[in-house]
């Protein structure tokens, strides 16, 4: 999830974790279904583009008629774009008045209440889960979340992970010192909302926990680089927001260039080992 009104935010540098966080809202259940009630009518028909992010990576990794978990799924549109490609999917979040909008307009994604950090799903039970920017929110840490995916993750299934990052334009503005340094105060962590984390401690830690790193990519070029320009970023992002199609292309080529330096989101990909195999090496 990337965050919305990014305006709202405030940035603090953890310098000792190295990690962003933002401050401004507490991102639970009743803030949840106020961002997706107040984006409006999600209609669930249209064409199915090979190229969006979710799609692109379940076919590289996963057949159809796999079973994709979509953990944290908000208005479950990665859910409906892979159940209308042929994949069996379950859509879990714990905002309850969104999931009554998904049960109503894709109820074939299968709508399921329940904490990312409980699953309501036995073990081993899923090939894919999709965890589109879950883990960041948390800022006692996401090990139980960790934990519970790679128990229902069969081994031999996949785990799709993406959250805010690290790029290299927000580690240079760290090591320059234009961050306010994170106090940690009582007030400040009553309006968390968010990390942007370290993306080599994160593959580290879920490979430590059972996973295969086997791919690593990034998302939102554009959205990191006007996150981190302020003014101009804003005036920039303006002018890229429009549904026209030459905005569009000259969106689209603008992420291209601006991705590998400035990313807002990486996504890796892990494969769930087996006990077997964890064993031997």
């Amino acid at each position: 999830m990337s965050e919305p009104r990014r305006a709202r935010f405030r940035k603090f540098f953890d310098r000792d974790a190295k990690r962003l966080v933002y401050v401004g809202a507490t991102a639970d259940a009743d803030f949840w279904d106020r961002r997706w009630l107040e984006s409006g009518t999600v209609e669930y028909f249209g064409p199915i583009s090979r190229r969006g992010l979710v799609v692109r990576e379940t076919t590289r990794f996963l057949e159809p008629g796999s079973l994709v978990l979509e953990g944290g799924c908000g208005p479950a549109l990665a859910s409906w774009r892979l159940r209308a490609l042929g994949y069996r999917t379950v859509a879990l979040d714990y905002a309850q008045k969104t999931l009554q909008r998904v049960r109503a307009g894709a109820p074939e994604v299968r709508p399921l209440a329940g904490d990312v950090a409980r699953l309501p799903l036995a073990t081993a039970s899923v090939d894919g889960y999709w965890s589109l920017g879950v883990i960041e929110h948390f800022y006692d840490g996401y090990a139980t979340i960790r934990d519970e995916m790679r128990r229902v993750v069969r081994p031999g299934g996949y785990l799709f992970l993406t959250f805010p990052a690290m790029s290299w334009l927000r580690r240079m503005k760290a090591r320059a010192g234009l961050y306010p340094r994170w106090p940690g105060t009582a007030a400040e962590l009553d309006r968390f909302y968010q990390f942007a984390l370290p993306a080599d401690a994160v593959a580290a830690d879920f490979a430590a926990s059972g996973f295969e790193l086997v791919r690593r990519t990034s998302s939102l070029g554009v959205t990191g680089l006007c996150e981190e320009l302020g003014a101009g970023g804003r005036w920039l992002g303006a002018r890229l927001a429009g549904r026209r199609r030459p905005v569009r292309v000259a969106r689209a080529a603008f992420d291209t260039v601006a991705r590998p330096l400035a990313f807002h989101l990486r996504v890796l990909v892990f494969h769930r080992r087996s006990q077997a195999t964890r064993a031997s090496r």
